[in-house]
């Protein structure tokens, strides 16, 4: 869901211009952070937190200045809390050079190019079964409901929810792993 989905916005051009920008970003900003934490199962929560703590700053951003620098910024703040809350657990976490080390290479390293997540999907939706595209394609891009999805296929509507949330996850890894990539290549 994302904040304009959830009513969250009250409309106004600086607020429409930042959830335009934040929306933009989503893409580089999960690759930059799983980038960060390769393998931890709190990537979700820290691109949660980050989010969340953007969207609480958003008055502190000023529409025409570098938004993915001030967000890559804020989801290495948000990661530094979230190892420290870790460390005090007594789990394994990065000091704080070798943290700024990786932070500073990634953001240098991931795409400027705003049509790179878009490259990545068309990508990774090439690599889905006709069957699982097509039902992706018919639901998000051609608007067609859960209800006519499960009329035309004979599948139910929960056995649809279910296949979508599974195609969903796995597009989103995918494209995640497209951006690391492309931005070791860079």
């Amino acid at each position: 869901m994302t904040l304009v989905d959830s009513g969250m916005t009250s409309g106004t051009p600086i607020e429409e211009t930042f959830v335009t920008e934040l929306t933009a970003h989503q893409p580089a900003l999960q690759a930059f952070i799983a980038s960060l934490m390769p393998g931890d199962p709190g990537t979700d929560e820290v691109m949660q937190r980050t989010n969340i703590t953007l969207w609480r700053k958003r008055a502190d951003y000023t529409p025409g200045t570098n938004f993915r620098a001030w967000a890559f910024e804020c989801a290495k703040w948000t990661m530094r809390a979230y190892f420290k809350e870790k460390q005090r657990r007594n789990w394994l976490v990065f000091d704080d050079e070798l943290t700024r080390a990786v932070t500073e290479r990634m953001a240098e390293r991931l795409p400027d190019s705003p049509d790179a997540p878009q490259a990545a999907l068309r990508l990774c939706l090439s690599k889905l079964r006709d069957a699982d595209r097509e039902l992706i394609l018919s639901h998000y891009e051609r608007g067609e409901t859960l209800a006519e999805c499960s009329k035309r296929t004979g599948r139910t509507v929960g056995t649809l929810k279910v296949a979508l949330f599974r195609l969903r996850a796995a597009l989103r890894r995918c494209i995640s792993e497209r951006l690391a990539v492309e931005a070791a290549r860079s």
